[in-house]
């Protein structure tokens, strides 16, 4: 299996990786409202009190030693002992009320509620195979001895989604060019537009723009 390095302060304290901070980034991005709302009770600057709450919400409590002092430990663990379904609604489900308001008027609440707890789980993580340099088999074959579990996506004959984030970088497929990070929605989109030889195609978000 796969494994990241993590590097100890002076301390002893686990630093925390660039894996657990891009996904505490995208953690607050998601949950902005609730983690706003539930730092109101915490000393210190706001922005390290944002900081420290979407760390743990990446991964609480077993990282809980490695924040900050005792007294920020105390309010950090009442705020992870919180029940969500205390929290005002717009708290539970992290959208602006114009958006909620017109969700519902649309589609209705129970689907508006749905539509709301899906934004809200992390984005998977896929794979396009690119068939000029190696086939899926061969992809499959590498991840699997890498370790890494993965499945292929329906409906996508290129695609390949992870269960884990792992570093890529450090895979042949990827470096070689066999692999490449794109969104199953992405690839649904090229699939569907079929285009042909000599087509004129735009591109608005090309991806690492490679």
């Amino acid at each position: 299996m796969m494994a990241e390095h993590t590097n100890t302060g002076p301390s002893g304290n686990e630093i925390p990786s660039r894996h657990w901070i891009a996904e505490s980034a995208y953690t607050w991005l998601r949950l902005r409202p609730r983690i706003a709302h539930l730092c109101e009770g915490g000393q210190g600057p706001v922005p390290q009190r944002w900081a420290q709450l979407s760390l743990l919400l990446v991964n609480a409590p077993q990282k809980l030693w490695a924040l900050g002092a005792q007294e920020e430990h105390q309010w950090l663990s009442r705020v992870l002992a919180v029940k969500l379904d205390s929290l005002p609604l717009e708290h539970q489900l992290c959208l602006p009320f114009w958006l909620w308001s017109r969700l519902v008027e649309q589609i209705g609440q129970a689907d508006a509620e749905r539509f709301a707890q899906s934004v809200l789980e992390p984005a998977p993580l896929d794979l396009r195979v690119n068939r000029i340099k190696a086939t899926v088999q061969q992809v499959s074959d590498a991840l699997q001895t890498a370790g890494i579990e993965h499945a292929p996506v329906p409906g996508l004959p290129d695609a390949l989604r992870l269960q884990t984030k792992p570093a890529l970088s450090q895979l042949d497929a990827f470096r070689d060019g066999g692999i490449e990070v794109q969104d199953a929605g992405s690839q649904w989109i090229a699939a569907m537009t079929a285009p042909r030889r000599g087509a004129l195609v735009v591109d608005f978000c090309a991806g690492a723009g490679g």
